[in-house]
């Protein structure tokens, strides 16, 4: 399960997902993302969830060099594209999957209203 922005949601909820970590009857794999500063306060907000914490990751933004690589699987939309046009597109969304995801549904949507942005 993953559980983006957990760094909005209440202290109720994160208990929630620790004793589903706990429950031997629940298959689980747990995947939280939540912001640095959420993630530091983790131990003091939510200790059940932070003791069944297995590694701390933090996800950089893309480089150009990346997005040029990477970009193109993560969508068929992109497939055909320009490594300068994701270069710039990718400075526009600041190299994060959240804002490739946003662009990339904005663009779906051009293209199915038939604007062809």
């Amino acid at each position: 399960m993953v559980v983006d922005r957990a760094d909005v949601l209440p202290k109720d909820a994160l208990e929630y997902f620790a004793a589903l970590a706990e429950d031997p009857h629940v298959d689980l794999a747990l995947i939280v993302i939540g912001s640095l500063a959420w993630g530091a306060a983790l131990p003091k907000r939510a200790p059940n969830l932070h003791s069944h914490t297995y590694r701390r990751v933090r996800l950089e933004p893309l480089t150009d060099a990346e997005a040029v690589t990477v970009v193109p699987g993560l969508h068929p939309i992109w497939a055909d594209t320009t490594a300068r046009e994701i270069t710039g597109l990718n400075r526009e969304v600041g190299g994060t999957l959240r804002g490739w995801h946003r662009v990339t549904a904005h663009r779906l949507a051009a293209s199915a209203a038939g604007t062809g942005v």
